[in-house]
C-alpha cells in the first residue's frame, strides 16, 4: 500500500515515515482485477470497516485487515508524497517505478535547503 520509506534524522533518534506516490491507494481485493481503491487521506478506520463488512473473511486470511489495525495505530490516512513538504536525510524506495516518481516530483519542487538526500 505504502511505497516510499522516508526517514529523518533527529538527534540521536530516527523517525520513520510512509507516503505512497500513486493515483489512489489501491488495496487487493476479490481478484486482481477488482482492487479496493481510496483516496489519500482516507482514513484507516474507514477503509477497515468497510472491507470488514465486504468481507470479513477474505481480508483476514489476506490479512488486510490486520494490517490496516497496524497502520491505525500510527496515524490516521494514507499520506501521498507529493502533498509532503518535509525535509528529509534520505528516502529510501523498494520499486524502480516509485523512485521515479519521487525523483521527477524532487526534481520539479522549488529547492530551498540545497542539500542533498540519499
Amino acid at each position: 500500500m505504502l511505497r516510499v520509506i522516508l526517514t529523518q534524522s533527529c538527534g540521536a533518534h530516527l523517525q520513520v515515515a510512509s507516503y505512497g506516490v500513486g493515483g489512489h491507494v489501491k488495496l487487493p481485493g476479490p481478484t486482481q482485477k477488482q482492487p479496493n481503491v481510496y483516496e489519500f487521506g482516507t482514513p484507516y478506520e474507514f477503509i477497515h470497516n468497510q472491507l470488514k463488512d465486504k468481507d470479513e473473511a477474505l481480508y483476514t486470511r489476506n490479512g488486510l485487515l490486520k494490517m490496516l489495525q497496524r497502520n491505525m495505530a500510527v496515524k490516521t490516512a494514507p499520506e501521498k508524497w507529493q502533498y509532503s513538504r518535509e525535509v528529509f536525510d534520505a528516502v529510501v524506495c523498494f520499486e524502480e517505478r516509485v523512485m521515479e516518481q519521487v525523483v521527477e516530483d524532487m526534481s520539479s519542487r522549488q529547492q530551498t535547503l540545497m542539500r542533498p538526500v540519499l
